[in-house]
């Protein structure tokens, strides 16, 4: 195998096979490989038939076979293979759910407020379990590809394959058969929560994201059953035993908290993007003034970076945003921020998407943390940063002393007032509050009184509450004003809070340190 062929880490790309490979690439993979490609066989998922007897006109699509090893838990250094369709069948419907954060930090913050137990399991091989229509594939290189008589073989795919197109919305609707068959109710709020509730009070929630399970619940002997039916069902299921790490992020439960971090995905990026540097301490993710450097690489309309850095910016931008999304809402702004200039990048932007890297890293061990026992009363905070240009929406909405669903979001239209651009804020936090409340009344939680959403802005109140209408709000769009009727309903009820004291204001714009710390402490319910 040429050097080319393999990249910086040594692993051999994915359209290469392993039978030519050095020695010391088939001592790390092909044990993993023959696996991977022998399970695929051995459960049906797929067939070998002769080239020359497919109906002519048949198309044969690529395979690729990706290889990695694992980054950390206790299989860390052991190889991972998955063989995949390069695109497959195109002209098909492939839309597949997955689970929204949200949910997922509901789930959690229930776990902690209802003292429930909590597991993970996953699919290993889950597509291969999906029925499709047949459509045929060249075997991976490493396998067999000639019989015994010299001729051509192909595979037959009567199962889904990883990177089929329609392949994840094959295994959804399989799986979301499978628990109505066993007695789960689909969630109507997120398609992949999955709820049973029995008369005596007992619950098992499920969440599902692809392959990958995550389970509440509060009796383990109906738990025992629903994994003894998964085996019986399905091919591979694992159960993964007490929760401790989901989409690269990391669960603690202990007897006072239920914490969810990015601990050892930070460590992985800082080995990328600063190996060998001693990072500073970092207090805030971002300088007051990143808006205005924002605003004047935006104007430029050109990258100032070499290709180099401009990729670098991206992939920095990118993994930060990840993590934002998945349980450090703090750096939200900061990301918000950076990704406006993805296309035209400069110094400036470059040095403050290393900036937040580095808080994050000196940060590392933050995360959210909702309190064991805690108060399961839904509650949000709303803001904006109104501009001379297009605003900045904040919320946040808390659950058992911890966020649970917030957002930092450049508004759409121009604000003409403050009060334009804090009714705009709230009333997308209304909707955010509808989806909640409809969540946690599926997982016993129902709020009985309307939420509170603290609003820092007299204004915006009074138009939330009121149906005013003269000439400084009759232009305001009605889609703004939604969180009107929300109010009658008595879904939400606003209430003012003192611009001090209101924490979505860490999700509307970049905040000097000490008001910083004292809204993140709040935030997380968790502290340095």
């Amino acid at each position: 195998m040429k050097k080319r062929d393999q990249d910086a880490t040594g692993i051999p790309p994915p359209w290469m096979g392993l039978n030519n490979a050095p020695e010391r690439i088939k001592q790390v993979f092909m044990e993993a490989e023959m696996k991977e490609i022998n399970g695929i066989l051995d459960v049906g998922a797929a067939y070998e038939a002769l080239h020359k007897y497919l109906p002519a006109g048949t198309k044969v699509y690529k395979t690729l076979t990706i290889r990695d090893t694992k980054k950390n838990g206790p299989k860390k250094g052991q190889a991972k293979v998955r063989v995949c369709v390069d695109r497959g069948p195109q002209n098909v419907e492939s839309h597949s759910p997955t689970i929204q954060m949200a949910t997922l930090r509901a789930l959690l913050a229930l776990l902690a407020a209802k003292k429930a137990k909590g597991k993970a399991g996953d699919f290993p091989q889950a597509y291969l379990n999906a029925d499709q229509e047949l459509y045929y594939v060249w075997p991976p290189l490493t396998a067999r590809q000639y019989d015994e008589q010299g001729n051509r073989l192909v595979w037959a795919l009567p199962k889904a394959l990883y990177g089929g197109r329609a392949s994840g919305r094959h295994w959804y609707k399989m799986l979301r058969n499978w628990f109505v068959a066993n007695g789960f109710v689909v969630s109507e709020w997120d398609p992949c929560l999955f709820v049973k509730v029995t008369e005596d009070g007992n619950f098992h929630y499920v969440g599902v994201y692809v392959d990958d399970l995550i389970h509440v619940y509060s009796d383990e002997a109906a738990y025992e059953k629903v994994v003894t039916k998964f085996r019986e069902s399905f091919h591979g299921y694992s159960d993964l035993g007490a929760l401790s790490e989901i989409f690269n992020a990391e669960i603690d439960v202990d007897e006072h908290h239920v914490t969810l971090t990015q601990t050892r995905y930070i460590e992985l990026l800082q080995e990328k993007f600063l190996a060998g540097e001693v990072v500073s301490k970092t207090y805030t993710p971002a300088l007051v003034e990143l808006e205005e450097a924002v605003k004047k690489a935006a104007e430029r309309k050109t990258s100032e970076l070499s290709t180099e850095d401009h990729a670098k910016y991206r992939e920095i931008v990118g993994a930060i945003l990840y993590i934002a999304t998945v349980c450090r809402p703090d750096i939200a702004v900061a990301v918000g921020l950076l990704s406006r200039v993805l296309e035209y990048p400069d110094a400036d932007t470059l040095f403050a998407a290393y900036r937040t890297l580095r808080y994050l890293i000196t940060t590392k061990v933050l995360g959210l943390r909702w309190t064991v026992g805690g108060d399961t009363t839904l509650s949000g905070m709303s803001d904006s940063n109104w501009a001379v240009v297009k605003s900045t929406s904040g919320y946040v909405f808390f659950l058992c002393h911890a966020a649970i669903a917030y957002i930092a979001k450049k508004q759409a239209s121009i604000a003409m007032s403050s009060t334009e651009a804090e009714i705009m804020a709230a009333s997308l936090a209304a909707l955010e509050a509808v989806f909640l409340r409809g969540i946690l009344a599926e997982l016993q939680c129902l709020q009985s009184k309307p939420t509170v959403l603290g609003v820092d802005n007299q204004g915006a109140i009074a138009l939330a509450k009121s149906y005013i209408s003269n000439s400084r709000t009759k232009h305001i769009e009605r889609r703004h004003l939604k969180i009107r009727e929300l109010v009658e309903e008595m879904v939400v009820r606003p209430e003012f809070v003192p611009t001090d004291e209101n924490v979505a204001d860490i999700m509307s714009k970049p905040l000097g340190r000490v008001k910083f710390e004292k809204f993140r402490k709040v935030l997380l319910n968790h502290e340095v």
